[in-house]
């Protein structure tokens, strides 16, 4: 008797093993090499470094200490009703070097660090209107993590209008051998 119990109960959770077994490997099958990435960890990017090519970064997770901010060009806005509206992320033009020339991508942050791009953006100013030689950094800087991705086609276009109104042609804008401002971010 307790060993037809025992055989009820093996082949019970032998079923079990097998059905959780199939699960886990589709899901690996799926979602396996994003858990790889989030698992080994963000690569180190340096933005003002020399970079031979920012687009063979694409879909890799990485993490980068930004201490040069242009301006923002878009926002998201939480809206509630009966609520004040709450910005829960901004947009900012971030400078990459290459070789060739320095390129720009956009930097979504979120809500809990847009002060602190601000103040970069701040400082950024403040070096670039720099005529004397005077500037000194203020050692305004953040620390962002996160893949590198083509813009959704609604943050293309606030992207593009920002350097249209700024009156840059639609030749520097794009994905092209030659453009200044990448739709990256």
């Amino acid at each position: 008797m307790l060993e037809s119990l025992k055989k009820k109960t093996l082949l019970g959770n032998l079923w079990c093993i097998i059905v959780l077994g199939i699960v886990t490997a589709t899901l690996g099958v799926l979602f396996g090499s994003g858990i790889v990435k989030m698992l080994a960890g963000p690569a180190y990017f340096e933005p003002l470094d020399d970079h031979e090519d920012i687009l063979s970064l694409q879909g890799q997770y990485i993490t980068m200490d930004v201490d040069t901010l242009i301006d923002y060009y878009a926002e998201t806005v939480r809206s509630e009703s009966g609520k004040r509206d709450e910005v829960s992320a901004r947009e900012y033009i971030m400078p990459i070097n290459t070789p060739g020339a320095t390129i720009y991508i956009g930097l979504e942050v979120p809500a809990s660090k847009i002060d602190d791009a601000e103040a970069i953006v701040d400082d950024t100013a403040r070096m670039l209107d720099d005529e004397d030689g005077s500037y000194e950094w203020d050692g305004s800087y953040m620390t962002v993590r996160g893949t590198l991705k083509r813009m959704d086609d609604e943050t293309k276009q606030l992207w593009e209008n920002y350097f249209i109104d700024a009156g840059f042609s639609y030749d520097d804008i794009g994905l092209e051998d030659g453009c200044t401002f990448l739709p990256w971010c």
